[in-house]
């Protein structure tokens, strides 16, 4: 998706959703979310104010597992209906991470570029991962 003054989602966010709503600028099949990039690789993609909105299902083994994002603008991702990372507000690059339980689950990630450096990657890793938020943060 590609979002204007009018649609931006630091500023007007009821109409930032109904744009997620809406028919995208692109739509693709990913084997996974990884990101990283001044200007994009992907053909038609915006340099700025673009956003995606990317669902999946996955059955996982026993064990124990957590869901990491690294993002740079915002991202927000539910596991089955419950938002468990919401990190929605521009920012530099951050990690995010939440426990997900074994079994099948349906994730739904939501991610914007504002401006400048894009880097985004959403990850399901075996095991807890311990997470230590930056300096002077959390």
């Amino acid at each position: 998706f590609t979002w204007s003054d009018s649609t931006d989602p630091r500023t007007r966010p009821a109409a930032f959703d109904s744009l997620l709503a809406s028919t995208p600028l692109l739509a693709r099949r990913e084997s996974r979310l990884d990101y990283e990039w001044y200007g994009p690789t992907i053909k038609g993609l915006p340099i700025e104010r673009w956003a995606l909105d990317a669902t999946a299902s996955v059955t996982l083994g026993p064990g124990l597992y957590t869901i990491r994002t690294i993002s740079d603008d915002a991202v927000r991702v539910w596991v089955d209906g419950k938002l468990v990372i919401d990190n929605w507000k521009a920012h530099g690059s951050a990690l995010d991470a939440a426990p997900i339980a074994a079994g099948r689950h349906d994730i739904h990630v939501q991610y914007y570029q504002a401006d400048g450096w894009t880097e985004f990657r959403f990850e399901i890793l075996r095991g807890a991962q311990a997470f230590q938020p930056p300096p002077g943060e959390g």
